[in-house]
């Protein structure tokens, strides 16, 4: 895993401003002493991965997205960010009373699985 010391002198890479990964990244950012590019702002998480690439600086992405493109690309390194501010959550809301109710629960449970094979499958391939 690299921690935020590692990360000191590095600019990092992300979205444009408005996107909650972007927030996430300022954070990190600050919290590491260095700044986030604002020469190199990616419309598309796939942009900020090539600039990366190019050499523009670190880029930050979400591990579901950046699996993918490791397991595709084996050039791509990838690095786990050890930092309890390195997380975004994502929730599923709806009404007790919907007659949505059962297939919500059922989604809910599928994506709780995905989540857990996720897991899985980033523990085996970047320990």
């Amino acid at each position: 895993p690299v921690t935020l010391a590692d990360l000191a002198a590095k600019p990092l890479l992300s979205l444009s401003p408005g996107y909650r990964l972007t927030e996430i990244v300022e954070r990190l950012a600050a919290l590491a002493g260095t700044q986030v590019s604002r020469d190199y702002q990616g419309a598309t998480l796939d942009a900020v991965r090539q600039m990366a690439v190019m050499g523009a600086g670190v880029a930050v992405l979400p591990s579901l997205y950046a699996l993918g493109e490791a397991i595709r690309d084996p050039d791509f390194i990838l690095r786990r960010l050890d930092h309890p501010e390195a997380r975004h959550e994502i929730a599923l809301h709806w009404r007790r009373t919907s007659p949505m109710n059962s297939a919500f629960e059922k989604l809910t449970t599928a994506l709780v699985a995905v989540k857990e094979e996720i897991r899985a499958a980033r523990a085996e391939q970047f320990p």
